[in-house]
């Protein structure tokens, strides 16, 4: 009973250590998409000026 519970309790102190590590790569994607819609839309509104 204990070994159980302290296995999930392991795996989930492993998992929170990782998912930010695995998931700045998907953020910093993220900004950049962001980032170049905006630029086009900025570019897009100047030319319908």
């Amino acid at each position: 009973m204990i070994q159980s519970r302290l296995y999930h309790l392991f795996w989930l102190v492993i998992l929170l250590l990782i998912h930010p590590v695995v998931m700045a790569d998907d953020w910093k994607d993220l900004h950049n998409d962001l980032d170049k819609d905006f630029l086009e839309y900025l570019d897009t509104a100047r030319l319908m000026k």
